[in-house]
């Protein structure tokens, strides 16, 4: 399957982008207002002066010296998070990679040994210095984390979702050590990041027009201050804001906020102060260009501008002036690497290119240097003797294209590069295949019997204990497998080809109607006798034009039907890309790109003819995952499995 599936819609991370430069749509204009609740009269613990969190690059404490001792290696997530262990709030359970795939934004420091991860997801991860958790906050987007102690963690972001007609809202989250409360709502808004000078003085930085205040008692909406995307300081007489309209930088010295005319112009992209005289940023500047700039408490000078335009910077992050960090990211053909250099007070210096890109980086003490990032991305980053990181994740990265289980304890996920996992109810694991072939779809009849099939004309063989490469008689890539039996094998691919395995030899089926312009990308039936395959492609009609055409046809153990033409219901271009039999006369196509504001396009077969439907994804005749995935596999409306790019493998049991 093709396309792609992001916890939470990328409608999120465009608005934001627009947030970011002052320049929405009117659909969101209204200001927020009304008044927000209080978090009680509870007496909070305060031990960390300044406070040891922050996000959105905001520096999380001012002591301790760069590149001297580094402290123990953070243990990976996965070693007390077994798969499926950090769900969603919608259901879905991540099994590849560990501890989770989702695009995380924020890193804060809690305290000595506390670390707290947010991002594109409601579940957010917590290290209490010796195992990691999952908590499942009352917020569906978590890009600012902002912590006074272990028991005073403020949560910021949103409600709801983006999507249009959807209702969405500013929220705050606060953490007292023990449980996670939504406090504050405010319309139509995001907190993009949070930041206190200690318990009785945070603020929070709201995306389109206001910034608010906590003072112990109660959030209140600054007078004359205009929203934000960053916020930081040093003290309470030391406090920076990224505005996103008008001047783009403010400073409060405890009395005024006040514009900082040397960055009016640009856009900020990250802030970072270590004193009121050694702040940093990220500035995007006129003329496409990227700057760090470094203030010294009289002028901002730039330090270091990007200069390799593949090259982008996120985040600034840093425990002292000889140790900065600076993430982002870096194309590479095909693929997105993460960027990472270090400041040692004299020379910026590269550390070899991440697996994925990194949206924020933040040094905590008694943790060290941690960033974070995209694909589920957690870094742990040293100075010293070169700058370098340690990659938290466990798991493939692989991107996986198939998936099939003969029970849940029995699964397995195939994708590029050869890549073939299986999960056995404990864990996740690689196998060792004889191929580097990309592989496409897998499956079988048991845990002794499973087929694999990819590109090249790639068939392979699991028979419980190895697996035996077979020979296709093709090399066009093969795309769809589907084991009516152990002897009963069909394979399809493109060029039309339809393969079948008889136990003892393969051999070539035509069937009438499939035009070798065309791919067959999916089978699926309920026995030897009951199998339906569906594919298209563009076929040529006329020397620069080609028709695109979508198909099904039917096999009853004796021939195959002529491929029926569907007609293209939900838009031009759509072809089935996966098809599934609940009953013969209950028959499911999902169409490629065919998810849109929640809806999902589909044919039904009811046992006469095909007729497209537009189903809800809350649909409960939807138990498939629809085809914004690669693959998915089902046992029944309440377990499904789906993989996606990144070794992205999830399991939904609602």
């Amino acid at each position: 399957m093709t396309g792609d599936r992001r916890v939470v819609t990328v409608v999120v991370s465009a608005l934001l982008a627009c947030f970011a430069g002052g320049a929405c749509g009117d659909n969101h204009d209204a200001r927020p207002d009304g008044s927000p609740h209080g978090m009680g009269g509870r007496p909070v613990s305060h031990d960390a002066g300044a406070g040891t969190g922050g996000s959105s690059g905001t520096a999380g404490s001012t002591g301790g010296a760069a590149g001297h001792t580094s402290p123990p290696a953070l243990p990976p997530p996965s070693a007390h998070l077994t798969p499926g262990s950090v769900c969603e709030a919608d259901g879905w359970c991540w099994y590849n990679p560990l501890p989770s795939g989702t695009w995380w934004r924020t890193v804060a420091g809690a305290g000595r040994t506390d670390l707290w991860i947010g991002g594109h997801s409601s579940t957010v991860l917590h290290f209490d210095g010796g195992r990691w958790s999952s908590v499942l906050s009352p917020l569906s987007f978590v890009p600012a984390v902002w912590a006074a102690s272990e028991n005073d963690v403020w949560f910021g972001g949103m409600t709801g979702d983006m999507t249009p007609g959807q209702d969405f809202a500013a929220a705050l989250a606060h953490w007292d050590g023990v449980s996670m409360t939504l406090i504050a709502e405010f319309p139509d808004d995001i907190i993009n990041d949070v930041w206190g000078s200690g318990p009785n003085d945070v603020y929070a930085a709201g995306t389109r027009d206001t910034t608010w205040h906590w003072d112990g008692n109660a959030w209140t909406a600054l007078a004359d201050v205009p929203g934000g995307t960053l916020v930081t300081g040093t003290g309470p007489n030391d406090v920076w804001l990224a505005a996103t309209t008008g001047d783009r930088l403010r400073h409060f010295d405890g009395t005024t906020w006040s514009a900082v005319p040397e960055l009016a112009p640009a856009g900020i992209g990250s802030l970072v102060a270590i004193a009121p005289n050694d702040v940093w940023a990220i500035v995007h500047a006129d003329f496409n260009r990227t700057l760090v700039r470094h203030f010294d408490g009289v002028a901002w000078r730039t330090d270091f501008e990007a200069t390799d335009p593949t090259e982008t910077l996120d985040a600034l992050g840093a425990s002292a002036t000889n140790d900065v960090w600076l993430v982002g990211s870096v194309a590479a053909p095909g693929e997105e690497r993460g960027y990472v250099n270090h400041y040692d007070g004299q020379t910026w210096r590269r550390a070899p290119a991440a697996p994925s890109p990194l949206e924020n980086v933040r040094h905590a003490p008694g943790v060290g240097t941690v960033a974070v990032g995209r694909d589920g991305s957690i870094l742990q980053l040293t100075a010293t003797p070169v700058p370098a990181f340690t990659d938290l994740r466990t798991g493939s990265m692989a991107t996986l294209a198939g998936v099939f289980g003969s029970a849940p304890d029995d699964m397995w996920a195939v994708g590029s590069a050869g890549t073939v996992l299986h999960f056995d109810g404990r864990a996740v694991s690689a196998l060792a295949v004889p191929t580097t072939a990309n592989l496409l779809d897998v499956w079988g009849t048991g845990p002794d019997d499973v087929w694999i099939v990819g590109m090249g004309g790639t068939v392979l063989h699991w028979n419980g204990q190895s697996f035996t490469p077979l020979p296709s008689g093709t090399t066009v890539d093969l795309k769809a497998v589907f084991t009516a039996r152990a002897d009963d094998v069909w394979i399809g691919g493109d060029g039309g080809t339809l393969l079948h395995w008889n136990g003892g030899a393969m051999s070539a089926v035509a069937v009438a109607g499939v035009d070798p312009m065309t791919a067959i990308l999916d089978i699926h039936g309920l026995g030897a006798s009951d199998v339906w395959f569906a594919g298209g492609g563009n076929v040529a009609t006329g020397p620069f034009t080609t028709t695109p055409v979508s198909f099904v046809s039917h096999f009853d153990g004796t021939s195959w039907s002529p491929a029926e033409q569907l007609e293209f219901l939900f838009g031009e271009g759509f072809v089935p890309e996966r098809i599934w039999e609940l009953a013969p006369d209950d028959v499911w196509i999902a169409n490629d790109f065919s998810h849109a504001y929640g809806i999902n396009g589909y044919w039904h077969f009811d046992g006469v003819a095909w007729t497209g439907e537009e189903l809800h994804e809350d649909d409960p005749r939807i138990f498939m995952f629809p085809n914004q995935n690669r693959a998915s596999f089902v046992f029944g409306p309440h377990d499904r499995w789906i993989v996606n790019a990144h070794g992205s493998w999830l399991r939904n049991t609602r």
